[in-house]
């Protein structure tokens, strides 16, 4: 257990930072990236066969409609209802979020004219890892938004299994979403593709979706030439949990984010030594408890300082569960998202409740919130000035631009406002 006090809390917070995110493998993630922006298909069908044990021919990289359709018709009914459900919810938050929204803005004065346009992005492509299981829903999380937006062409990319199968769910997904470009790879070379483009997969716009350490570094790579929305794995959740919490409840969630995978970052903050106990006792009652104990980081502290802890840290997930739950979670502004209460967990989150489950890690949460509408749509500016305008203020940017060595720049004004009849 590490002890919190005011001063220490957020030093505390930065060095964990450092020490649950060393030995990320950059060198091996370049090497791979780099062999797919050489060899395309190729090097796609010889890093499936390393990684994930999968024999890929060119003809076998995009899954066939049909097998899609397939898919569909093995799914159990109340799964299919269930996809449904998870899908529409997220669609109509994510339809009522964008109503509020101004699409266009002009501004007129001093004679010039500024339009601004936000416009979706035209392709992009959705990256759904699997590992012991899948993750359906996660396609639901970044396919929902970018269709809200008016995407026009969304590509997923997954790993199969060792048979070449990609998971039934996620194909359904693409089915109910209308995803007609799916490809059975995985990794950073699945990144790299979407990326650079090889001869089956036409690169993309920006890349989107929550993964590993390799798939993860991989679009921070990529992120030079192409956008992303930000990193997005290994899950993290942090609970902020007081004498009030029950012990069980905040046990289980623990245990419930643990099980995304070993590079899970699972955090107790909590008020006392006794208030830990209590969640760890609950723990070791279970086989998989034992063995997350050896990664449950926990810090102890008063209120204020497990607070600063927390905007330090900037979860993934904050889940707050003390006697005072919302008036705590208004303080909190660096998380990706903030659940409140003991009847908020953050697998409910991961479902059904509206809010969307690709959320910023590393620490990420600090600066931004998690996936949306807005991570699909780009900002286009348009401005007209008149001669007018560069009589009124041409001195301004001649002198601007003489400063900072910029002569052409300089000249390229001048002969508009006094070279010119």
């Amino acid at each position: 257990m590490i002890v919190l006090h005011k001063e220490n809390a957020g030093w505390i917070a930065r060095r964990l930072r450092t020490e649950v995110h060393s030995g990320l493998p950059l060198e091996e993630v370049i090497e791979i990236i780099n062999e797919v922006r050489r060899n395309g298909d190729d090097a796609i069908i010889r890093f499936e066969e390393m990684f994930d044990g999968v024999k890929l021919s060119r003809d076998s990289i995009a899954v066939d409609p049909s097998e899609i359709d397939r898919a569909v018709k093995a799914l159990p009914v109340d799964l299919l209802r269930s996809i449904r459900t998870c899908i529409e919810r997220l669609e109509q938050v994510e339809r009522k979020f964008m109503e509020g929204l101004v699409k266009e803005v002009k501004i007129e004065f001093d004679s010039v004219a500024i339009t601004y346009e936000f416009a979706p992005l035209d392709r992009v492509g959705v990256y759904v890892p699997r590992s012991r299981f899948s993750y359906p829903s996660s396609l639901i999380m970044a396919a929902v938004p970018a269709r809200v937006a008016g995407v026009r062409s969304i590509v997923v990319t997954t790993p199969p299994d060792r048979n070449r199968n990609v998971d039934a769910a996620v194909l359904a997904v693409c089915k109910m979403l209308e995803i007609e470009e799916v490809y059975r790879i995985g990794g950073a070379q699945a990144i790299a593709a979407l990326a650079y483009g090889t001869e089956t997969i036409k690169p993309v716009q920006k890349i989107v979706g929550p993964g590993g350490r390799y798939a993860t570094v991989a679009k921070f790579i990529a992120s030079i030439n192409t956008d992303i929305e930000f990193l997005a794995g290994p899950t993290e959740l942090l609970v902020l949990a007081d004498g009030s919490a029950d012990p069980k409840f905040v046990a289980y969630d623990l245990l419930s984010q643990a099980e995304h995978g070993p590079d899970s970052i699972i955090v107790l903050a909590a008020t006392s030594e006794d208030v830990a106990n209590s969640v760890i006792s609950h723990l070791r009652q279970t086989g998989f408890g034992v063995e997350v104990l050896d990664r449950l980081i926990v810090v102890i502290g008063d209120l204020e300082s497990l607070i600063k802890f927390v905007e330090e840290f900037g979860p993934e997930h904050a889940q707050i569960m003390t006697s005072n739950a919302n008036e705590v979670s208004k303080r909190i502004k660096s998380a990706g998202v903030v659940l409140i209460g003991d009847y908020t967990p953050s697998a409910a989150s991961d479902y059904i409740l509206g809010t969307n489950h690709i959320l910023p890690t590393f620490g990420l949460a600090r600066g931004r919130g998690g996936l949306s509408p807005l991570d699909f749509m780009k900002r286009v500016a348009r401005v007209q000035a008149s001669r007018e305008f560069l009589l009124k203020y041409g001195d301004d940017i001649m002198r601007l631009a003489k400063y900072e060595g910029f002569l052409w720049h300089k000249k390229a004004v001048e002969v508009r406002v006094y070279e010119r009849g």
